[in-house]
């Protein structure tokens, strides 16, 4: 009976005693087995509880077999298919762990080596071993780095997920302005998944207030998408340094991850960090001196022992250029020139404008001309 004939009856048994009779026909060093391609299609083309068993046991044994490196790698990438088909993530992730030990592996070329790695920081991302992926993630980073911009193109998916993913891992370190670029270089590679785009913008917003922060923000209030998404207000007003409302704050914390909430060693969290330095920070565009008693209400915190503590780390790092008289419990603002004043009121008439515009078109039957001239009567 032919080995094509043993196949096509899925008999699990008679595969693997064709197989072992081929192995025994060949010299036990053979590098090659050509009959060994056939079987390889089989399972690679078969979604069948036989063709799983097979490629098992061909990994299994030929383990123990002088094979090609090809050959090695055709082997794990089939049975790492059926595994990643059947959610066999432990399987799957040992299987995917062994190639890069493999002889012939640092032959491979960069984009090879940057798809698999990237297999493999997906899946331990997806059972949770945050710890391990950080190795794979930075021996990633260089193979990236070398691909060419058709790599890009040809391998699109590959590179969407080794930036999301290195966003991930940026995010649960707290590193909020790297993370907010990552999700957000991920997101210009497709327009269409706006969930990026959100994670970009929540990062971008819990990080802390300086040119990193400024930077990310202004790339995604220039971005058209931004508008069409909920929180593109919020964006607008973290840019142009104005107060986010409790209002905009329940939007943003209805888009935040578990691990934003968890609270920090100061009883906070990272969210409730940033929202209060942030305010902090466009306070310091409205005033230019405050009551630490005043300040405290405005960030809504209980006291201005705490309002300064909050204020005095954004002062040393030169986020806000402010000084504290701690007797007379006043925090002044660097002094504003009368250029930024200027500046300030045509921000205001254009905001003014706009909002005027838009009242005429939710309302075009309104004489506006007419009501204007007898409120002034």
């Amino acid at each position: 009976m032919s080995l094509t004939s043993v196949i096509a009856s899925e008999n699990f048994n008679g595969i693997t005693t064709a197989v072992e009779a081929l192995l025994t026909s060949v010299a036990e060093n053979a590098i090659s087995i050509p009959s060994l391609k056939e079987v390889l299609d089989y399972c690679a083309t078969t979604d069948s509880t036989c063709a799983l068993n097979t490629i098992k046991w061909l990994y299994q044994t030929f383990q123990r077999r002088f094979l090609q490196a090809e050959e090695q790698v055709t082997i794990r990438e089939i049975l790492a298919d059926h595994y990643e088909e059947k959610n066999l993530f432990n399987e799957l992730l040992a299987v995917l762990a062994s190639m890069p030990q493999e002889k012939g592996f640092r032959s491979a070329t960069d984009v090879y080596q940057f798809t698999l790695y990237t297999r493999i920081i997906v899946i331990k991302q997806k059972i949770g071993e945050w710890i391990s992926v950080e190795t794979d993630i930075n021996k990633s980073i260089p193979l990236f780095r070398r691909l060419r911009p058709n790599d890009h193109q040809d391998h699109k998916v590959s590179v969407i997920q080794f930036l999301i993913c290195h966003a991930v891992q940026l995010d649960k370190k707290g590193k909020y302005a790297e993370a907010a670029q990552k999700y957000y270089d991920a997101f210009t590679k497709d327009v269409t998944s706006k969930d990026v785009l959100v994670s970009s913008i929540v990062c971008a917003l819990l990080a802390g207030v300086g040119r990193p922060r400024f930077v990310i923000l202004t790339k995604l209030w220039n971005d058209p998408h931004t508008q069409g998404v909920p929180l593109g207000v919020v964006v607008d007003l973290a840019l142009h340094g104005r107060r986010i409302r409790a209002e905009e704050a329940e939007l943003l914390k209805s888009h935040l991850q578990p691990h934003h909430k968890t609270p920090l060693p100061n009883g906070e969290t990272v969210f409730g960090t940033a929202l209060t330095s942030h305010n902090l920070y466009a306070a310091s565009k409205m005033y230019k001196d405050i009551h630490l008693k005043d300040l405290a209400q405005l960030l809504g915190v209980g006291s201005a022992l705490e309002a300064e503590a909050i204020a005095s780390p954004l002062i040393l790092s030169g986020a806000v250029q402010a000084s504290i008289d701690e007797i007379a419990g006043v925090m002044t603002f660097a002094s504003i020139t009368e250029d930024d004043n200027d500046k300030r009121v045509l921000r205001i008439c254009d905001t003014v404008e706009a909002i005027a515009s838009e009242i005429k078109l939710k309302y075009p039957s309104q004489n506006w001309s007419s009501s204007l001239v007898s409120a002034e009567a």
